[in-house]
């Protein structure tokens, strides 16, 4: 998918909302960042959209009183207002200085395919560190040097691997792998509110196109065995199939299990078994 400066995000409700604020201020600027761009740049849906403005929080919150969104819950601190509206949607409203915006992108997004910004009013996309040749070649890298982005916060490991997940053709930049590799051990020992990033961050990945993209990389780098170790386990374990007799209405054949050996079984076939002969009896009327 080919951006351009003319190019512009298809209106959805996030963005709607977004203008609507943007309109109701007509003389601050409201940037969008992070992985709502990122989705809608992938045809995903996104249900959480995140601003940037230059106008004052308290003039935000004044505007989202005025009922201009549809808010269930308002949480406002210095320098920020959240709300999820009626149509659960996530809307994180921040202050912050025009000439900062793309450094503090770089900051949120953790990674360079979550770094470019959309500025509501003009429609013109921003890109910064390289973020558009990353999101191309659909490679995921670290905004800043990988080795001090995972020392810093260790849950954003599961995070890269967990953006496998939103496309077929995502890839681990090789240096980002590696250091997935030596750094995993650092999840043994996390706290609470990490273990918390952990939750939501495996709930994500559930929500992407290809979840099972972002859990054999989790297993591949040594992830999986840490923060989900029975899990880990199960792989390319076989289940026993001596706990399931399968009926095949379409061919009308029996499979069942018979000395851990894989037998087939007919309807005319006289079987010893009394148990199993009055499962292919009760099947047979169906």
């Amino acid at each position: 998918m080919a951006l351009k400066q003319h190019t512009r995000l298809t209106n959805d409700q996030p963005l709607i909302y977004a203008k609507a604020l943007a309109k109701k201020l007509p003389n601050y600027r409201f940037i969008i960042y992070g992985e709502y761009i990122r989705d809608k740049l992938l045809q995903l849906k996104p249900r959480k959209i995140d601003i940037f403005t230059s106008a004052p929080i308290d003039l935000i919150h004044v505007i989202l009183e005025q009922n201009i969104i549809p808010s269930k819950h308002l949480l406002i601190s210095r320098n920020s207002v959240a709300t999820t509206t009626k149509d659960e949607i996530g809307l994180v409203v921040e202050h912050c200085p025009l000439k900062l915006m793309k450094r503090r992108a770089n900051t949120y997004g953790v990674f360079t395919i979550n770094t470019i910004l959309y500025d509501v009013r003009s429609n013109n996309f921003i890109y910064s560190l390289g973020s558009l040749t990353d999101f191309y070649n659909k490679i995921i890298k670290t905004s800043n040097v990988p080795e001090d982005t995972f020392k810093d916060k260790p849950t954003t490991m599961i995070d890269a691997c967990g953006l496998l997940a939103t496309h077929c053709d995502m890839i681990l930049g090789e240096t980002t792998q590696a250091e997935l590799e030596k750094k995993n051990y650092m999840l043994e020992t996390v706290d609470r509110m990490q273990l918390l990033h952990i939750k939501m961050s495996l709930l994500k990945i559930m929500e992407y196109q290809i979840p099972s993209r972002a859990f054999r990389k989790l297993y591949e780098v040594g992830i999986l065995k840490i923060i989900l170790p029975e899990l880990a386990a199960t792989v390319n374990v076989i289940q026993n199939r001596h706990h399931n007799i399968y009926y095949c209405k379409d061919c009308n054949e029996f499979f069942t299990l018979n000395d851990q050996s894989y037998q087939r079984w007919d309807t005319n076939t006289i079987i010893n078994d009394q148990y199993t002969t009055q499962i292919l009896h009760t099947y047979s009327k169906e």
